[in-house]
């Protein structure tokens, strides 16, 4: 009987935090048209410790278009060193086109919010490292993750160049 009792107080737990989770993100998506509006204006806590105003732009079009699944825009600001890492590793991704179908089909991460920009650092007069605080929620979890976001200058434009995972913490919405 002791057992009988586990099991559906078990399975009241499971379907009451299933519930709860999915009220949560229902909630966030109807805020995010609000937050890539607010992306777009660079309004997010500590966009001044963003100084060049090209790299600010760039790294707030790039963090727009993750936030709102836009990859063909999302490739146009890879790196050609990452670009060619993408194609080493997933051959099939060649162009915006195969890289939106890939991406598509592979992520699992279904919502992204960014909290804040830690810090912006130029590492050599070509590349910076811009440490950003963000939640998402995937593979069934919810993360605060701090990322490195790096950039480097080619032929005259900012391009993204890659992402070291500084924090990573599940938390519960």
């Amino acid at each position: 009987m002791n057992a009988i009792i586990r099991i559906i107080l078990l399975s009241l737990l499971l379907s009451t935090t299933a519930y709860a989770l999915d009220k949560y993100w229902e909630r966030e998506d109807k805020k995010m048209p609000k937050r890539i509006e607010e992306l777009k204006a660079y309004n997010l806590k500590g966009a001044e410790k963003i100084k060049n105003s090209e790299l600010k732009k760039t790294f707030f079009s790039y963090i727009t278009s993750e936030v709102s699944d836009d990859y063909k825009k999302r490739y146009a600001y890879l790196s050609k060193r990452y670009k060619a890492a993408l194609s080493k590793d997933f051959p099939e991704i060649v162009s915006a086109d195969t890289y939106e179908e890939f991406a598509k089909n592979h992520n699992e991460i279904g919502y992204i919010n960014y909290k804040q920009i830690i810090s912006c650092k130029q590492l050599t007069g070509m590349k910076y490292r811009i440490d950003t605080e963000f939640e998402c929620y995937g593979e069934g979890d919810h993360y605060r993750l701090i990322y490195g976001h790096y950039f480097v200058k080619e032929a005259g434009q900012w391009k993204y160049d890659g992402f070291k995972e500084l924090k990573s913490v599940i938390i519960s919405p």
